[in-house]
């Protein structure tokens, strides 16, 4: 099996994903990033956070100036993808992902740490010249990557790793790239709120469980008229609701297991995929995709 990737005979980024694929967590340092790149691998990261304790570590060499950061790091995303935003935004603001630049040295260095089993160790690195970016990783010529399995070179790369992630000169971004997007895409909680304010219609939910393991109630929030055999959401649902996303993130708030066995949290109603095994009932499907599209 070849240990080297040039992007000629054998893509780098189809390796890096099968390995990915059945891994557990990830920690990455690149010199350069953006969404774009991420984009190719974000759908077998997410599955990380289904684990306990797991998460993506992301060091990024060289910070884009102050006046074109949001610009650079959502180079890719299309405005078709603002589901792929928001999920991003909120796995940055529930440390899912963990996003950290270099402030007083650059840093070039690509390296991809995969682990296996939740193991506390590397099981595979990835060293080379593929940048986190589209063009980094989707098929550009150019680039050269190898692979290591040893147990010692990965473990000697992980050292390498932690040392850059702990060192003064690097610096947390995590909050503040979230921050900056949703100071970006200010219509990203109305989405959400309007989006799971049909969901609570549609299913008659009555309560949300949030993180901490309390219960509220949503019978004030939920208006049914006997007369016309329908349900309204009151003008205080929106303010109640973003009380309790800004508290606790989109995921911090689990939707009533026995209403709706197939959808864990809020942010599973907004990043649900029609062809799912966790979303079945298509006619809701399209009806809340038109919600959340209508602003495009």
């Amino acid at each position: 099996m070849s240990r080297f990737f040039d992007n000629t005979e054998k893509a780098f980024l189809n390796v890096l994903r099968e390995t990915i694929k059945t891994s557990s967590h990830i920690d990455i340092c690149v010199g350069y990033f953006n969404l774009g790149g991420w984009l190719l691998i974000a759908d077998l990261v997410d599955r990380f956070f289904t684990f306990e304790r797991s998460r993506c570590r992301l060091l990024v060499g060289i910070r884009p100036r102050q006046t074109e950061i949001y610009e650079t790091l959502i180079r890719g995303v299309l405005p078709t993808q603002k589901d792929k935003l928001l999920k991003f935004t909120n796995q940055l603001r529930l440390g899912e992902v963990e996003l950290r630049f270099t402030v007083a040295s650059n840093i070039h260095a690509k390296l991809y740490l995969i682990y296996q089993q939740k193991s506390k160790i590397a099981t595979t690195a990835f060293l080379g010249s593929s940048n986190l970016t589209y063009s980094g990783l989707e098929h550009r010529l150019g680039e050269l990557n190898a692979r290591f399995d040893a147990p010692e070179d990965c473990q000697e790369l992980q050292q390498w790793f932690d040392k850059q992630w702990s060192s003064t000169y690097v610096n947390d971004f995590s909050q503040g790239f979230a921050e900056l997007i949703l100071k970006k895409q200010p219509h990203f909680a109305a989405d959400l709120i309007e989006d799971v304010a049909h969901f609570f219609i549609e299913w008659e939910v009555d309560y949300l469980t949030c993180s901490n393991g309390n219960d509220y109630s949503l019978e004030e929030y939920i208006i049914y008229d006997p007369r016309e055999q329908t349900y309204e959401i009151s003008s205080e649902f929106e303010p109640f609701l973003k009380g309790l996303i800004n508290e606790y993130g989109a995921r911090g708030i689990y939707l009533p297991w026995d209403n709706n066995p197939n959808c864990g949290t809020l942010m599973d109603i907004v990043n649900r995929d029609e062809s799912s095994d966790s979303y079945w009932d298509r006619d809701f499907y399209l009806s809340s995709k038109h919600l959340a599209e209508k602003d495009d």
